[in-house]
């Protein structure tokens, strides 16, 4: 990714974000609304830097959870059930995180298996290689050595040929 799109992806997050945070704010509390977050996360995984998604759902969290105290509350709504509805949505904000990281472990790890059986596959060529040009050299010493041994036959036993 360009650095200008890398801006522009960044800047789309922290408008996204503000815009996020001000509906969260005059909603009621509800697990739909601290979901959004999750979807700011999932776009922060665009980025090629490691740390803004961690950065992202960090945020997101932190305007998550004070929601709860700075957001509309309802009188007959207990406190518990806020924070228990933004306990779900923490969970749609780091799940992708959690899952994109491990991805990329993985994959890099594939990588570096397929790194390691390309040097392996590249190394037992060689070795068959050359143990197939031995086996040619001694095939060749092989037809020689009969040919000279009938050659020697045929001249200790000319009359053999009559």
């Amino acid at each position: 990714m360009t650095q200008p799109s890398h801006r522009l992806l960044l800047l789309t997050i922290v408008i996204l974000g503000i815009g996020l945070y001000s509906l969260d704010l005059y909603l009621p509390l509800g697990i739909g609304n601290g979901v959004l977050y999750g979807g700011l996360v999932v776009l922060s995984l665009a980025s090629p830097d490691r740390k803004i998604p961690l950065l992202v759902a960090g945020a997101c969290s932190v305007l998550a959870i004070s929601d709860v105290f700075l957001g509309v509350r309802f009188p007959n709504v207990p406190l518990w059930m806020g924070i228990s509805n933004r306990l779900f949505s923490l969970v749609a904000v780091w799940f992708p995180v959690v899952y994109a990281f491990q991805r990329r472990k993985i994959e890099e790890a594939l990588r570096d298996a397929h790194g390691a059986l390309e040097v392996r596959v590249e190394e037992r060529t060689r070795e068959l290689r050359g143990t197939q040009a031995e086996l040619i050299q001694q095939e060749k010493l092989a037809v020689l050595g009969k040919l000279a041994s009938g050659v020697g036959h045929e001249l200790r036993n000319p009359l053999a040929i009559i």
